[in-house]
């Protein structure tokens, strides 16, 4: 898998769009692939990161500056359940065999939007953690 995100990394980089898609691809990835040696910070990040674009509509670069704000404020990294990822429709692998740039895209976006449905018994966690960053209240 380390290959197909590194061939996508490539693409979405050199998109240079405004949107910044790679941040998708990173915070997609990161959490379809943790496991127990995933730091809890990467999930955190990465969940954040799902949770503003398929919930709020951020883009990638406004979730890479929620990052940005999230690492000034260092706290205890909460633990997530690491859900399994088999009844995903979209994954790296269907967003690599596309070649339609568009249609790619739009593939990345099906595959984060999976991935964060697949988190769901993380949802409320998340939710409240970024509405902590933000100094939101319910």
């Amino acid at each position: 898998m380390q290959e197909h995100y590194n061939e996508l990394a490539f693409f979405t980089l050199n998109l240079h769009d405004d949107r910044f898609v790679h941040q998708y691809v990173v915070d997609a990835f990161t959490c379809q692939y943790a496991d127990d040696n995933t730091k809890p910070i990467s999930l955190t990040f990465a969940l954040a990161g799902l949770y503003l674009f398929i919930e709020k509509g951020y883009s990638g670069r406004e979730v890479q500056k929620f990052h940005t704000l999230m690492s000034k404020r260092k706290m205890a990294w909460p633990n997530f359940i690491v859900p399994s990822y088999q009844e995903l429709h979209v994954d790296i692998s269907s967003v690599i065999a596309c070649n339609d740039q568009n249609e790619r895209i739009e593939l990345i976006e099906k595959w984060c939007a999976g991935v964060w449905e697949v988190n769901k018994e993380n949802h409320d966690k998340v939710e409240d953690l970024v509405r902590n960053y933000l100094g939101c209240k319910k």
